[in-house]
């Protein structure tokens, strides 16, 4: 039926085909491959973001955290230093009425004492 010739162009185009498909396949394995690789590349990427973002949500909330921390301990210190400036003022105060007192007192005596060596000077 079929020449020889027919029966050996006809094998030889089948084992192109058969070279072709082989090679295709390995082809699309390797594409295959590569989409998988990707794929695992672009997951561990998005954990990755996940995870930073998680970590800029965390830290933003400590950073507002340390922001009101940092607020109330100005006021804080703000209160102490008007407090301590009062406390200031009140000594003051208290040192310049204990001098005048002691500044009388002072004046007292010296009279008292003018008025007894006169007295003892008279007797």
């Amino acid at each position: 039926m079929f020449s020889i010739f027919a029966r050996t162009v006809a094998l030889y185009l089948l084992t192109l085909y058969l070279y072709n498909g082989i090679y295709l396949l390995t082809y699309l394995r390797a594409g295959a491959d590569e989409v998988r690789e990707l794929n695992d590349q672009l997951s561990d990427r998005e954990h990755r973001m996940h995870d930073l973002s998680t970590l800029v949500k965390r830290l933003e909330t400590e950073k507002q955290e340390l922001q009101s921390a940092i607020e109330e301990a100005d006021s804080t210190l703000e209160q102490g230093d008007s407090k301590l400036q009062q406390a200031i003022a009140d000594l003051t105060e208290q040192r310049a009425e204990t001098e005048r007192r002691l500044n009388e007192k002072d004046s007292e005596f010296e009279t008292t004492r003018h008025v007894s060596s006169g007295s003892f000077a008279t007797m």
